[in-house]
């Protein structure tokens, strides 16, 4: 667990028996300040993830994008079973929807007189 010691004038975050982090106090602000070197150090896994796991951490997308976004960029997850006929239940999720009004001319709905015709939210999730 870290630990946050606080003096009158600095706080220092302590993990185990090695300080992380200080920050020094600046009227009523503690300005934080790193402790030894600022490299930014990233970890990677050479794991596969079942094609679910990341279809989903890659906002759903198709597998023919996800195809084509290995020869784009680095680092993306490789999977390790191929994808199958499945359907997702979030895409399942973000497709239901209806359908936009007609612009066809022969699908519109013409009314003669005034309140023949009215659209309306039948769902209202507030109050107003």
């Amino acid at each position: 667990d870290v630990v946050a010691q606080f003096s009158k004038d600095k706080c220092g975050f302590r993990y185990g028996d090695a300080t992380v982090m200080e920050a020094k106090r600046c009227g009523n602000v503690y300005k934080l300040k790193t402790v030894g070197d600022e490299v930014c150090h990233a970890a990677t896994t050479s794991r596969k993830e079942p094609w679910a796991v990341v279809h989903a951490r890659l906002g759903h997308i198709p597998f023919k994008r996800y195809e084509q976004l290995l020869t784009m960029a680095d680092g993306v997850p490789r999977i390790a079973d191929e994808p199958s006929d499945h359907v997702c239940a979030g895409c399942c999720m973000g497709k239901m929807r209806e359908d936009n009004f007609s612009r066809s001319p022969e699908k519109t709905v013409k009314s003669a007189g005034v309140l023949d015709l009215i659209h309306s939210d039948v769902i209202c999730s507030g109050h107003t």
